[in-house]
């Protein structure tokens, strides 16, 4: 019974750390900002403990359900990945950009002074 007991605690760690990554999956395909990061830092923290909680326990890999589990898992860390790469590709891109206005902002007048647009025509033109 002592043994029933233990793998039911290992299903359920699974099934808490499949319900964390599900929450993770959705915070990153539904919203792009800094609080939903956040949120997803925290979760990041609870799967962390998750998966403390199981390396201290024997694993149960000849179980169907938690081979399924895993399975799942496998594939939202994917599309987790996928997403995330995403939003890093946007964010050097935008940055790429902040540092290339900035240059010609400074080649082409005062950063101090934004109320007037300079107008200035290149000679080669």
């Amino acid at each position: 019974m002592d043994r029933d007991n233990r793998q039911d605690n290992v299903l359920q760690c699974y099934r808490d750390m499949k319900s964390i990554m599900l929450h993770q999956l959705a915070l990153l395909q539904n919203s792009n900002d800094e609080e939903a990061l956040q949120q997803f830092a925290a979760l990041s923290v609870q799967y962390g403990r998750k998966m403390e909680e199981l390396s201290a326990r024997e694993p149960y890999q000849r179980n169907e359900e938690i081979r399924e589990l895993l399975a799942e898992m496998e594939r939202y860390a994917e599309e987790m990945e996928q997403l995330l790469q995403r939003r890093i590709d946007v964010t050097a891109h935008a940055l790429q950009h902040t540092v290339t206005q900035r240059m010609a902002v400074r080649s082409y007048g005062n950063m101090d002074f934004q109320d007037a647009v300079p107008l200035y025509f290149d000679q080669k033109r």
